[in-house]
């Protein structure tokens, strides 16, 4: 059995892996680390995460390339130390182990390659003194930009303006992950709110509020 431990970066959203056996019957479980850490590997020595504290997230056999959709990471905004673990479905108990158990790991897109919106947490709602009212949503995402629209709205008010969020490059320009969209109805009048992230990516499309 092998074990591989990566990391993906916060406001990543989705990564990709392959694992590709060649001749050999190979099967793997994908599992994170329920106590995400930052900054290990390279010049911080050692395992990511704590390894003692895992969730399965989900599991397969040999790849043929690049999976048809990227994986998702379970918290948007916190970094993902993953575990993989693979081994030789060929291998029987009593078996003499050998060499020849050679497999080729790939990982990419752990930077924000890939369009990826969320909402986080709930709309919050305020009364204005004319009796108009304001929906507060807050947005994160990479690699795209955010279209609003609110039929029957007054006002619709992006921060940034346009809402554009970046990659995880280290820049310059400064990384943008995180935004809010403010829209105003007038009184009476239910609210209706849609994002459309532009981009290409899994978790890239429309959410409406």
């Amino acid at each position: 059995m092998l074990w591989f431990n990566f990391d993906v970066r916060a406001f990543a959203g989705g990564y990709d892996f392959q694992v590709i056996g060649g001749a050999e019957d190979i099967a793997w479980i994908l599992y994170y680390s329920d106590v995400p850490q930052n900054c290990v590997g390279g010049f911080n020595a050692g395992l990511s995460g704590d390894c003692s504290q895992l969730t399965y997230y989900t599991c397969g056999t040999n790849f043929t390339g690049w999976a048809a959709q990227s994986f998702n990471t379970p918290i948007f905004d916190k970094t993902t130390n993953l575990y993989l673990l693979v081994w030789d479905q060929g291998f029987s108990k009593g078996d003499v182990p050998s060499d020849n158990f050679s497999i080729n790991f790939k990982a990419r897109f752990g930077c924000g390659e890939n369009c990826a919106m969320y909402t986080n947490g709930a709309p919050v709602l305020t009364c204005n003194p004319d009796g108009s009212y304001k929906v507060l949503i807050n947005v994160v995402g990479t690699s795209t930009t955010v279209n609003v629209t609110a039929p029957g709205s007054t006002s619709i008010v992006t921060v940034p303006n346009p809402l554009t969020f970046t990659d995880l490059d280290p820049g310059p320009p400064a990384n943008v992950n995180a935004g809010t969209v403010t829209v105003t109805y007038p009184a009476g009048v239910d609210y209706n709110i849609t994002l459309d992230a532009t981009g290409n990516g899994p978790n890239c499309g429309n959410i409406i509020v």
